[in-house]
């Protein structure tokens, strides 16, 4: 039996929405999205133990990348969209700048009671790091709100359950 994970509340009024997120997640307000939590460090040795990955130079080098789940907001007040034409926007930029882009899945979803769309993909980081991402958006109020997990390929589905958590408890307020 898996010990029960306290959760803390992120609430940021200035963009006007709350989540909830475990404790041992870091929170980082940041100039180039609202803000991103990161996930706590994966420790190789325990993983190996739990026959999660393998002790290997592939496996440290996927370490070294900060597993996080991003909240960007964009204001559409300027340039009013559609869901659709918003995704389908973001999904031309996401393939112009990032190299092996691959899409998953793209489908229906529900942010905050509101429409939205969830997307997964793949591509490379940085070079050197093959990632997955999720993203859920909606738009309310002619504004986008976007939540982004990215973690690296075998990274990807330790903390999926944790992002989707946060995710559910995602509230515009």
């Amino acid at each position: 039996m898996e010990p029960i994970k306290k959760h803390l509340m992120y609430e940021n009024k200035d963009y006007g929405f709350r989540f909830k997120f475990p404790e041992a997640w870091t929170v980082v307000e940041n100039p180039s999205c609202v803000v991103a939590l990161l996930a706590p460090k994966n420790n190789i040795a325990e993983l190996a133990k739990k026959d999660v990955v393998s002790i290997s130079t592939d496996n440290l080098i996927d370490n070294t990348f900060d597993t996080n789940l991003n909240l960007t907001y964009q204001d559409l007040t300027s340039q009013p969209m559609n869901l659709n034409t918003f995704i389908e926007n973001s999904l031309n930029q996401i393939e112009s700048f990032l190299k092996e882009f691959g899409l998953v899945s793209a489908e229906d979803a529900q942010l905050s009671g509101k429409p939205a769309k969830k997307i997964v993909y793949t591509g490379n980081v940085q070079g050197k790091y093959n990632a997955q991402f999720q993203q859920y958006v909606t738009i309310n109020n002619f504004k986008a709100h976007i939540l982004t997990y990215t973690a690296t390929r075998k990274y990807y589905p330790l903390y999926l359950d944790e992002v989707n958590d946060i995710i559910s408890s995602f509230e515009i307020v």
